[in-house]
């Protein structure tokens, strides 16, 4: 797990910048939920909500959030992540498309109760429709890679575990 833990630092902080000619500055894949949604799926939901609170820690220091909101909403998509859909991955890329387009708004939608929560006033009508949307489908698109890319970790750590010692 502690490269997958790496990963996610990587993530957040290229998360915190706008790639130039690529996408704009509100609208960009959430890499850190693609990956959390496929460590979930891959390793279920006790490791999905784990891994989900570290990268959690990550977005928060990237940004100007409470630290709270970013934690739970990345714990909570772990969580969902990884009770319902380890048996569903495996039957079609689509449910990963799915899976990351929803958790992607599904961490929208905790992100604008979060910050509405703490203070913080969020036009999340305008939100939803010209940045979550758009991001939701850049993530949904991230998840099928990070999904493929994690089930390689997954195999490499897994085989080191497993090797006897002399």
């Amino acid at each position: 797990m502690g490269l997958v833990i790496a990963l996610l630092a990587v993530a957040a902080l290229a998360e915190s910048f706008a790639l130039p000619g690529w996408v704009t500055e509100e609208v960009r894949p959430q890499l850190t939920v693609a990956i959390v949604i496929g460590w979930g799926i891959l390793r279920g939901w006790e490791e999905g909500a784990i891994v989900g609170v570290a990268a959690g820690f990550f977005a928060a220091f990237a940004s100007a959030t409470p630290v709270g909101v970013p934690v739970v909403r990345l714990a909570v998509v772990g969580l969902l992540a990884g009770l319902g859909l380890p048996r569903l991955a495996q039957i079609s890329a689509l449910v990963l498309f799915v899976a990351g387009f929803v958790g992607s708004l599904v961490s929208f939608v905790i992100s604008v109760l979060g910050l509405q929560a703490a203070g913080w006033t969020v036009s999340w009508e305008r939100d939803l429709l010209f940045n979550a949307m758009p991001s939701a489908i850049l993530t949904a698109l991230a998840t099928l890679v990070c999904y493929r890319g994690l089930q390689i970790i997954e195999r490499l750590t897994t085989a080191q575990t497993e090797e006897p010692s002399l």
